[in-house]
């Protein structure tokens, strides 16, 4: 996951919420609920092709 303020990619979970470990920016939940999201999205569709195998 790649920071939108510093653009490094060591975005951590901290147990609460995304924080960069380089630039320290708080992601906030927010940010948290897209890559949820996203994540969901990725994982139906890689489910979709798995089953037409």
């Amino acid at each position: 996951m790649e920071c939108p303020a510093c653009g490094n990619n060591a975005v951590i979970y901290n147990g609460v919420e995304y924080v960069c470990s380089q630039c320290t920016t708080v992601l906030g939940v927010e940010f948290a609920k897209c890559v949820k999201s996203a994540y969901a999205e990725i994982k139906s569709v890689v489910e979709q092709i798995l089953a037409e195998k």
